[in-house]
């Protein structure tokens, strides 16, 4: 089954069993977008909000050692609550399946008024578009509050995510021992 965007609530009778866990009626409108992913699981696109604090600190916690990079997300509690005050705010972005979030995005502004990128995807999640879907809806949210200018770095090991940027139009600017700066203007 081929990635493909859902935007706005599913119609009833286009919805599936799974469809159970995505709440088509937020009355806060934190909801941005929906997505079936390549194993055919509802993944829905929201920004953060403070009641789902405990949902993103439990994804961390359960990330396995193999899936963390450059020492994010920090692997002990006390590291987790001090990066998790700094990064989740209104640029953050969460990916949620049967309301656990299964994935996160934010940007962080630096001091050149670009944003630096940071996405997790669950290892549970991997594999199946999710994490190129949720680039997409963060992409999508940040032009809308005024973000013009992204970057990251990655691992030179980690091929996998680097094809993923370049699919996303991201162009290589720099790199510096064992990693790679990309940067990609929204």
């Amino acid at each position: 089954m081929s990635s493909e965007p859902i935007h706005g609530p599913a119609p009833a009778s286009d919805r599936r069993p799974d469809d159970e866990g995505v709440d088509d009626r937020r009355s806060d409108d934190a909801r941005i977008d929906r997505f079936v992913d390549d194993d055919g699981r509802v993944v829905a696109f929201e920004r953060y909000r403070p009641e789902r604090y405990g949902d993103v600190d439990a994804m961390y916690a359960d990330f396995a050692p193999a899936y963390r990079a450059q020492g994010l997300p920090p692997a002990t509690d006390a590291g987790r609550t001090e990066w998790l005050s700094v990064v989740l705010d209104e640029l953050s972005v969460l990916a949620v399946h049967d309301d656990a979030v299964v994935g996160h995005a934010v940007l962080v502004p630096d001091d050149a008024d670009a944003h630096e990128l940071g996405v997790f995807v669950h290892q549970d999640h991997q594999d199946a578009g999710v994490g190129t879907a949720l680039l997409d809806a963060t992409f999508e949210h940040a032009r809308s509050l005024g973000v013009t200018d992204v970057w990251l770095t990655v691992a030179q090991s980690n091929h996998r995510a680097r094809h993923v940027y370049d699919r996303l139009g991201f162009t290589e600017t720099s790199s510096k021992g064992r990693s790679v700066r990309y940067a990609k203007e929204l």
